[in-house]
């Protein structure tokens, strides 16, 4: 993110629910998450899917990126542990 990127808007976040991942890389994401973040990842088994819960304070923000084909925003966490 750029430092004059424009910020279109910004909200609370305190879960989110992902679906299925690769295993490798989900071992990663969950220690990262888990140990360096301060957030809580728990596996749906019923549902093959990650329920994480972000420590308090934790906001999603949305930035005006580089419009493409692909794209025309960037959306961030801001995790404060």
């Amino acid at each position: 993110m750029r430092q004059n990127d424009q910020l279109l808007r910004s909200k609370s976040i305190s879960e989110i629910v992902m679906g299925p991942m690769d295993a490798k890389y989900i071992a990663r994401v969950w220690w990262y998450l888990e140990k360096d973040l301060g957030c809580r990842v728990r596996y749906l088994r019923d549902q093959n899917k990650y329920h994480i819960t972000f420590p308090a304070g934790t906001r999603e923000s949305t930035y005006a990126g580089q419009s493409t084909h692909w794209s025309v925003a960037l959306t961030s966490l801001h995790i404060f542990s």
